[in-house]
């Protein structure tokens, strides 16, 4: 049993069969633009800017991550 890995597809075993790339970094890319959206929108110095901006690292390192 081989396996190559390609752009177009995540992996293609030997026996033909293709597994799909995931497409997991535009959403994460959106769900950031929107929480960076909450948290202009927050005043400044607020403990509700301080918590959105917890909110805001969780995409932000999932993307870290994957890139």
């Amino acid at each position: 049993m081989g396996i190559d890995v390609v752009l177009e597809s995540f992996a293609t075993l030997s026996n033909g069969e293709m597994i799909d790339n995931p497409r997991f970094f535009r959403s994460e890319e959106k769900e950031l633009a929107r929480v960076q959206r909450k948290l202009s929108k927050v005043p400044k110095g607020t403990p509700e800017r301080n918590k959105v901006i917890k909110v805001v690292g969780v995409p932000a390192r999932r993307l870290l991550i994957a890139a």
